[in-house]
This record gives structure tokens, sequence and C-alpha cells, in this order.
């Protein structure tokens, strides 16, 4: 049986530790970051199909009233006034979208949105006394929404929060020095963070705002999530030597590589699975309880639907974890990130078409295990993630061809902006049935 080698993006910084592919919600890096991010190289590992732990996938057939909703995320308006703002939200509206999702937290050096003052070189855009304020940008941006008739979700991140604290309370296992060393990031194994992720959000549901959408950074990576706090909740001592099989440095000497991944590295993904999903119920309880009409949103990759096995390995994701458990707590949303340019760099492809059978296959298994179609919102991109420009005319309509059930299923543009392909949204939400 040939081996199947599947890319993983090694991330730059002085602990030489390999990763997952990139998050991509983070392509848009190009498009809010003063500077577009050199392309990381890719590492690789050996997952044969069928390795790794057998999930449950059956379907989620609750749901209350989740109708199906078809949005624009925004990551940056260009506007520099409230009525310019406005006048954004209105072109959203005018090509039959009826929702939209702005980003209320800001990194440093991200581009600010320009109607606003900033106080701050990161935190957040929304009123809380936990986070530094970058400026209260999310009241004018619900007026503008509210102006134009449009639900707003806000988009916001959680392991990544560690504006005005310690950004390096996360652990990880440096394949260079053989330790576990500190790591960007906030340690969501410790419950004393949980709670105050939960406060923030608290906060942040006072708003009048209809929904939540977690950042792409609910994930814990390959080598991330170890330290103290980790293994008391393991239940045991975290030894990352016997995660891995066979690491070894590339001839360049720049990046490691990892053949396979032991039965013991499963279980420890599978642990730290349920802990993502734990702290986002947890989330979610507290949010709902300052708002209990809220709706929440959780970014995943597409491997999630089309290859669980990566998915866990790559980003301690499974999707299950996030459905709604018999308490009631659970995502009244799922966004694929089906983003078609991604999916060909990654597969080396050169033909939007080559993209089709991915892209019908991740709609079709999404929608069999989120249960609902209207529960599953399929994101297309309209920019390219690597040159910052908006995609071809007549490509976003033809990779919209590509859905299974459009008039059944959600789906979300990425990202909003004054140049990106209007008239070929408009011709998707028709066929959505819009």
């Amino acid at each position: 049986m040939p081996l199947l080698f599947v890319g993983l993006v090694f991330l730059g910084s002085s602990c030489a530790t390999n990763d997952s592919k990139e998050v991509v919600e983070g392509g848009g890096r190009a498009i809010i970051s003063k500077t577009t991010p050199a392309e990381t190289a890719p590492t690789e590992v050996h997952i044969p199909k069928g390795k790794g732990p057998k999930r449950d996938v059956k379907g989620d057939k609750k749901g209350g009233d989740i109708k199906k909703i078809v949005g624009f995320q925004v990551l940056l308006f260009s506007s520099k006034t409230k009525e310019g703002l406005t006048e954004e939200m209105s072109r959203i509206r005018g090509t039959g979208a009826d929702t939209v999702i702005v980003r209320v937290f800001h990194n440093r050096g991200d581009r600010f949105y320009p109607f606003i003052e900033p106080k701050a070189d990161s935190g957040v855009y929304f009123k809380t006394r936990r986070l530094p304020v970058v400026a209260d940008a999310l009241t004018p941006m619900i007026e503008a929404a509210r102006a134009n008739n449009l639900s707003i979700y806000a988009w916001m991140t959680t392991k990544y929060a560690v504006y005005g604290g310690s950004e390096n309370d996360l652990y990880s296992y440096d394949f260079r020095s053989k330790k576990i060393v500190p790591s960007f990031g906030v340690d969501i194994f410790d419950d004393r963070e949980v709670k105050r992720l939960v406060k923030i959000y608290e906060d942040l549901a006072s708003n009048d705002i209809d929904g939540i959408l977690f950042q792409d950074d609910l994930v814990l990576r390959h080598a991330e999530g170890m330290g103290d706090s980790a293994s008391r909740l393991y239940g045991k001592k975290i030894r990352p030597e016997s995660f891995y099989i066979s690491p070894y440095l590339n001839p360049a000497g720049t990046k490691y590589y990892v053949r396979e991944y032991t039965d013991e590295f499963w279980s420890w993904s599978s642990f730290k699975s349920r802990r993502l999903g734990l702290v986002a119920k947890r989330i979610m309880a507290g949010a709902r309880g300052v708002n209990p009409c809220l709706r929440f949103a959780v970014n995943l990759s597409y491997e999630s639907v089309s290859r669980p096995d990566l998915a866990l390995a790559w980003f301690s994701q499974d999707i299950g974890e996030f459905k709604t458990d018999k308490n009631g707590a659970g995502a009244d949303y799922f966004f694929i990130m089906a983003y078609h340019r991604q999916m060909m760099r990654e597969k080396s492809y050169r033909d939007i078409s080559q993209v089709a059978p991915l892209i019908s296959s991740v709609c079709n298994n999404a929608i069999f295990v989120v249960g609902r179609p209207e529960k599953l919102v399929i994101k297309l991109q309209v920019a390219d993630w690597k040159t910052g420009l908006p995609i071809a005319d007549g490509e976003l309509v033809e990779v919209a061809s590509y859905l299974c059930r459009p008039k059944e299923i959600s789906i979300a543009f990425v990202p909003f902006r004054i140049d990106a392909p209007l008239n070929d949204v408009k011709k998707v939400v028709r066929m959505s049935g819009r």
C-alpha cells in the first residue's frame, strides 16, 4: 500500500517544534497585517488512512429554531467614518447576505479599524475591564448592522487572548532540545485561565449581538498542550518522547519531521480534544447566562470532516466535542473553512475543477456529522490568502457549483472587502435560494 504523506507547517520560533498546517483563518493575515508573513515550510508526517481512534460520526438532530444564514466575515472595514461604515454594511446587505461577522480582537501588527482611535497596540474592540481595550469598535458596528437589518456575530479569540498578561503560559515540546518549554498562548488546562476567558466572553455577550464565532485558535497543535496543568488532568505525566515515532531533522536543519504517531499520542490527542470541547462549552454557558438567545459558532478545518484523524493529530480537533450533548450544551453552527485556493495549494492542484470532489465530499460529510444542513456554514474565500488580492470573476460561482444542497446549507463569504467580486457573491446567494 503506498504511503500517504500530509503536509504540516513549521512555525518559525526559537523552539524548533514542527507543527501542523497553518490554521487559515489566518490566511487573512495578508489582509489585516501590515506586513504579510513569509510562507512557512512544510513538515511531513505519515498517517495511514484508518489510523487513529474510531470517531463517533452520528449526526445531531437537535437545533431548536436554528435557521440558515448567509453571511460575510469581516477582517477589516475600509471606512474612516461611522457613516462610511453604515454604507459598507449596506453593500453587504445588498448582496443578499443577512449576517455579518466582525473581528473584535486585535493582535499586535494588525491593521486597526480606520473609524476608531486606537488606545492600545493589542487587545479587544469591546468594553471590558479584563483585557486592554483598543477601542469600542463593536458598538458602531452593531449600530451599522442594525441600520441595515443585518444579524451580527462577534468573532473572538480564545487561546491567544494573552493581551496585557503573560504571553507564554502554554507548554509545548521542543524537538531540538527534547524538552517541554513555554510557548505562546493561554494555558487552557489551567481552570483559572478558563474562568478568565469565561468572564471575557460574558462581557462580550452583554452587547447587542446575535452570536459569537470562535476564532480558529481554539486548537492545540500536535506538540502543544503539555506541562503540569495538562499532566494533572491527563492523569499521568506527559512524556512526549512516547508520542512521536522517529522524529528527525531535515537536511537543511530548519525543521523536524515525524514519521508516525504512537497509540499513546492518539490517546493524548483525544484527551486534548475533549478539553477543547469542555472549555468551549464552559464559555458558551457563561455567555448564554448573560444573553440566553446568543448563538455560538465554531471554526473548523475541512479535515475535521474529510480526514478526522488528521484534524485530531494536527489540531486536537474533533467536531463531535462541539456538538450538542445530553445537557443541551454545544455549538449552534459549524463553520467549515472550505477555502478552495488553500486546498489547491495544499493538494498541488492547478485547475479549480480538480478541487470539486473534495469540496463536495466535505459538504456531504459535514451535513452527515452535523445532522442538519442549516447548522453547517461553508466558508468560501473571495480573496487569495497569499497575494491578498480578490479572486477572479466567475471563480466563486464555479466553486459554489460544487456545493451539495446549496438551498439548505448556510454560507459565509470571507472576507468582505470593497473590491471583492460582489456580483458573483450575489449570484451565489441567488443559487442558495435567497
